[in-house]
C-alpha cells in the first residue's frame, strides 16, 4: 500500500500501518475459512465481546484448520475497517475501494463485501445501543410464559390466567433482568402501547 493512502472509511485519513498487512492475512486462511469468514467476523462486531467469543473462535480455528494467532490478527484488522466504514454508513462501492487500496485483491474484496451490508446495519445498531445506554437502561429482549393461578394463601378460588414477562436489559455495562406479572387487562394495555409505539416509529420522519 502506498504510504498515506486516504480511505473513505477514515474520512480521507490513512489507516494505521499494521492494518494493510493484517488485512491481507485473510488470504492466508484456508479456503473453507475464507468461505465462512463472516461466521467469525460477524459476532466480533458487538461491544463488548461476548464471554463465549474465545471458545467460538477456537472452534472455528479447529474446524477450518487455522492458526489462532493468524485468525486473531486478520479479524482485528477487518473489525477495525468494518467498524469505521459501518459507523459512517459507507456505501459498498466506497468500502470496496478502501479494501483495494489497502490490499489489491479481488478475492479479499469479495470476502469482505459478502457480509458488509449486514455488518453495516449491525454496527449502526451497536452505536445506537451504546448512545442509549449512556443515558439509561436498554432493553435487549423479552422472555414470556403464561401461568394459571388456582389459589393462594390469601384464600379464595382464583383460577386466573397471568402473563409473566422477563425483560432482559443492559444498564451500566451489566446485563440485568426484571420479571413482572400481568393480569389480562394489563396485558391488553401493554399490547396497545407497543402497537402505538410501532406505528409511530414507522411514520415518515419530517425533514
Amino acid at each position: 500500500m502506498p504510504p498515506g493512502t486516504p480511505l473513505h472509511a477514515l474520512d480521507g485519513q490513512p489507516a494505521p500501518d499494521e492494518i494493510a498487512h493484517d488485512l491481507a492475512l485473510v488470504l492466508e486462511l484456508s479456503p473453507s475459512a475464507r468461505a465462512r469468514f463472516w461466521e467469525a467476523l460477524g459476532p466480533c462486531l458487538v461491544e463488548p465481546l461476548p464471554d463465549a467469543m474465545e471458545a467460538r473462535l477456537d472452534a472455528f480455528c479447529r474446524t477450518h484448520e487455522v492458526p489462532p494467532g493468524l485468525l486473531a490478527r486478520a479479524l482485528k484488522a477487518c473489525r477495525f475497517l468494518v467498524w469505521q466504514a459501518g459507523s459512517r454508513g459507507l456505501a459498498r462501492e466506497a468500502f470496496a475501494a478502501d479494501i483495494a487500496s489497502l490490499c489489491p485483491s479481488d478475492e479479499l474484496v469479495a470476502v469482505l463485501l459478502a457480509g458488509y451490508d449486514a455488518a453495516r446495519a449491525q454496527v449502526r445498531r451497536e452505536l445506537l445501543r451504546g448512545a442509549l445506554g449512556d443515558h439509561g437502561n436498554v432493553l435487549d429482549g423479552v422472555d414470556w410464559r403464561l401461568d394459571h393461578v388456582a389459589t393462594s394463601s390469601r384464600g379464595g378460588v382464583l383460577h386466573a390466567t397471568v402473563g409473566v414477562l422477563t425483560l432482559r436489559y443492559h444498564t451500566g455495562g451489566k446485563e440485568e433482568r426484571l420479571t413482572v406479572q400481568l393480569v389480562p387487562d394489563a396485558l391488553r394495555e401493554l399490547l396497545q402501547a407497543c402497537e402505538s409505539l410501532a406505528a409511530a416509529a414507522q411514520r415518515p420522519k419530517r425533514p
